[in-house]
């Protein structure tokens, strides 16, 4: 109601208005429903000072404004008391009182606005407080994760090497129609897998210094559709895009902004067995300075307990998964200075939403 008062009361805005409708007309009942005399002149004393209960209730739920209408409220209902049904018999007593009706009133309303404003100032903070602690521990334990992974890819690489260079020499004089050589291909494909997971492993632990360059996230974004868009066809997957008008050009490492949008179509084809949609959506928020790139599908969802965790390391939501897709995605985006966030999509499906900054600090202009 007023610029002291950026925040609703926490009690239902229409509850307090009756609240303090219901006393202003209350006491303004005893007032005209008591007798004139002097022997009732204590009672009338009492009645007009009860005028500042509405308006202190006033005050603090609606800050300055409500304290200051409140009051004019209970001098227009106590005014025609004093004129009419007293007469020549009211003193100054009475007009005394309500001019501290409107100070009061006032006083109070003003004192109640700076305190919501402070409340809500030490809100804000603890909340910027609490989300800033929250995402120092998030980052330590994800450097830690990282380290060990990168050990653990070190530890396994060597041993890797090793069967691999002695595969050739345990083979050497095996005849191709052996039926040895089966299991041969069996072993080095098993090989390559495991080459290819501590590669990730690697490649999340100590990323690649990132190759800044002005690029078209739509660009991207097609170049991906181009790369699925067989697999898609395959799983009877009906790919879709939404392209923003106009969409500028931002820094970013192209290649890795490619990787994040690879990473969530396969996941959400590998997610519709059966068929569906995949969507792309691209924006642009001009006042934000921001691009956002929206993919969503019309798979079974990602369970509510599982989204909190889905960007961690390891954790995957399919069989054989290694838990690093959504990581590496999460990393990327946090690369680039932007958010990720999961949620459902109007299908039922999951919902990806990246904001992403046309120019990240280390990537601006002429940087």
């Amino acid at each position: 109601m007023d610029s002291n008062t950026p925040r609703e009361p926490d009690s239902s805005p229409r509850v307090s208005l009756l609240l303090v409708a219901f006393a202003l007309l209350l006491v303004s009942a005893l007032h005209y429903g008591t007798p004139r005399g002097a022997s009732y002149h204590a009672l009338h004393d009492v009645w007009r000072r009860l005028y500042y209960v509405p308006i202190v209730l006033g005050a603090f739920h609606y800050g300055l404004k409500g304290g200051v209408l409140t009051a004019l409220a209970a001098t227009l209902l106590y005014l025609p008391h004093v004129l009419f049904q007293w007469g020549g018999m009211a003193g100054g007593n009475q007009y005394l009182e309500i001019v501290m009706f409107n100070v009061i009133g006032l006083v109070t309303g003003t004192l109640a606005g700076e305190l919501r404003s402070k409340r809500e100032e030490a809100r804000v903070a603890y909340e910027r407080l609490a989300a800033s602690f929250e995402r120092t521990k998030e980052a330590e334990r994800l450097a830690a994760m990282g380290q060990l992974s990168a050990s653990l890819a070190h530890e396994i690489r060597n041993p890797l090497a090793s069967l691999k260079g002695s595969m050739p020499i345990l083979t050497e004089g095996i005849p191709s129609e052996d039926s040895r050589q089966e299991f041969v291909q069996i072993v080095e494909k098993e090989i390559q897998r495991l080459e290819g997971l501590t590669g990730q492993f690697l490649n999340y632990a100590k990323p690649p210094s990132p190759a800044w360059a002005e690029d078209d996230l739509d660009a991207v974004v097609q170049g991906v559709v181009s790369l699925v868009e067989k697999q898609a066809q395959r799983h009877q997957v009906r790919i879709e895009t939404r392209q923003a008008r106009n969409l500028p050009l931002s820094r970013m490492d192209s290649s890795r902004m490619r990787q994040v949008v690879l990473n969530l179509a396969l996941n959400a084809i590998e997610a519709m067995p059966k068929g569906g949609v995949l969507r792309f959506t691209t924006e642009h928020d001009p006042r934000a300075g921001t691009l956002v790139l929206v993919v969503e599908d019309t798979g079974p969802g990602i369970d509510a307990r599982v989204r909190s965790h889905l960007f961690e390391p390891f954790v995957s939501t399919k069989e054989k998964g290694t838990g690093l897709g959504l990581a590496v995605v999460y990393q990327c985006v946090q690369l680039h200075q932007g958010a990720i966030e999961v949620g459902e999509s109007k299908e039922g499906g999951a919902r990806f939403t990246i904001s992403l900054p046309l120019y990240p600090d280390e990537a601006a202009p002429g940087a």
